[in-house]
């Protein structure tokens, strides 16, 4: 989805030295005590160009996102056709459209898989990065539902 090796999104990676990564998130001062993380982080707008005229516009893999959360990795794959079982969740979900919360949920997991952080948390706060996942996830709804 990223365009970088497997290796870089394993739990514990020092992703914040990759970068692309540090590029894609748009982090400043990384490994400093005041080290920011912004919720409009430049990987989410075509060509990492941030122009909130046109947020989401790098959309291709926020579609493989929900794809895969959906269908399954497998249906990541090129003439992909599901065939019979296990039911993947879109299918136990009935899922017949995309909404502004499951863009604003791709959007979301977009930023925790290129964050420091290896493990999502239930506070909605990561451990390491500080973001909070929660607003986050709010603002992007909220961004996609007034527009």
């Amino acid at each position: 989805i990223f365009g970088l090796p497997k290796a870089h999104f394993t739990p514990g990676f020092a992703r914040l030295e990759i970068p692309e990564i540090i590029q894609m998130l748009g982090v400043k001062d990384v490994g400093m005590p005041n080290q920011k993380f912004t919720m409009w982080f430049p990987f989410l707008f075509k060509n990492m160009r941030v122009d909130m005229q046109k947020p989401f516009m790098n959309w291709e893999p926020l579609r493989q996102i929900l794809k895969a959360a959906l269908w399954g990795k497998v249906s990541l794959a090129k003439a992909f056709m599901w065939h019979g079982r296990p039911k993947m969740n879109g299918h136990k979900w009935q899922v017949s459209s995309v909404t502004a919360g499951d863009i604003a949920w791709a959007a979301t997991i977009c930023m925790f898989v290129l964050s420091p952080d290896s493990k999502f948390p239930g506070s909605g706060i990561g451990q390491a990065s500080k973001i909070d996942y929660y607003e986050v996830f709010r603002g992007y709804k909220h961004v996609l539902v007034t527009k």
